[in-house]
């Protein structure tokens, strides 16, 4: 319950600083105000859900010294962390928005390199764990999805960028009476 509701208030929170990057008037207004109160809810239950992590699943955090690229990317989820705050406070709201994507980016990378290569750890014996390795499909399956991948990930980026530059600029709601 814990972990849903911190990823529930972390996507509130990531959702704030964005329309506080992209709106005017009420709706830039309203998302300001509750940023930064919810930004420090994440904080909190960020603190709560790694002293639950830590009781439940000690393993975890036995992992992190030995694991490089979990340094790397704690690194990347303070700074993202840090970037949130002080875009906020100096009313730098794309900053907020970047460094809210890194701390969210952060915490899952972070999450998985701990994990790694244990996915899902069994309770019952250690042998029916699922890893990276015995639930993976067969090299050519891996091989497929590569050329696939490298075929549409380009598509989704000139995707978003063609409605990053379509939709840029801030909106306003309309005036009392109009729209939907």
């Amino acid at each position: 319950m814990l972990i849903g509701v911190f990823a529930l208030v972390t996507v509130a929170a990531h959702g704030a600083a964005f329309l506080a990057w992209k709106t005017e008037g009420p709706v830039h207004a309203r998302s300001v105000k509750f940023a930064l109160p919810l930004w420090g809810l994440v904080v909190a239950l960020w603190v709560g859900s790694t002293v639950a992590t830590w009781v439940v699943n000690p393993a975890l955090f036995a992992a992190f010294p030995h694991a490089p690229l979990a340094w790397l990317f704690f690194g990347v989820y303070l700074v993202g962390l840090g970037s949130v705050f002080i875009g906020l406070v100096l009313k730098k709201h794309l900053l907020a928005f970047v460094g809210s994507g890194a701390f969210i980016l952060g915490i899952l990378a972070t999450s998985a390199a701990c994990v790694f290569p244990v996915m899902l750890r069994s309770t019952l014996d250690p042998r029916w764990s699922l890893t990276a390795l015995n639930s993976s499909v067969e090299a050519h399956g891996l091989r497929a999805g590569l050329v696939w991948w490298l075929i549409g990930f380009p598509i989704v980026l000139g995707y978003f960028a063609y409605l990053f530059h379509l939709h840029r600029g801030k909106v306003k709601a309309a005036p009392e009476g109009e729209g939907y």
